[in-house]
């Protein structure tokens, strides 16, 4: 019973973590993506003058987004199957747990999902950035 308490502990530490590390993820996309529509503004500018919708340019940016959280999950999974083996041999080492790994925990989709919508909700501004830009030169 006491070990489940102290799984729960750092079960719902690690969850706090997650949503904060998400949340820094969801800036970090915004600036990216906001710098990335302030050097295309004369891109975006010729593209309204091609035609492009204002929605168009829009689905571009959250394009970008949704491809950059799916990437950011690739390469976050990637690296925690990568250190799992090593940080499993490092809890048993110095406080005698043994854990089993499992490769395919339940949570994973959870986790790309989250990914990918952190990194669409923080394209939303620099989204409406290129929407005004785009009116502006009209």
């Amino acid at each position: 019973i006491a070990t489940r308490r102290y799984a729960e502990v750092f079960t719902s530490t690690l969850q706090i973590l997650g949503t904060f590390i998400s949340s820094l993820g969801a800036i970090a996309v915004m600036i990216l993506l906001a710098g990335l529509v302030a050097e295309r503004r004369r891109d975006l500018a010729l593209l309204r003058a091609a035609g492009a919708e204002p929605l168009h340019r829009v689905e571009m940016v959250l394009l970008d987004a949704f491809l950059l959280g799916l990437l950011g999950s690739a390469c976050g999974l990637a690296l925690g199957l990568a250190c799992a083996a090593p940080a499993v041999d490092i809890l048993r080492e110095y406080y005698g747990w043994i854990l089993k790994q499992q490769w395919t925990a339940p949570q994973i989709p959870f986790l790309v999902a989250g990914g990918l919508i952190s990194a669409v909700l923080g394209a939303l501004v620099p989204a409406r950035m290129a929407y005004r830009i785009a009116n502006a030169a009209s």
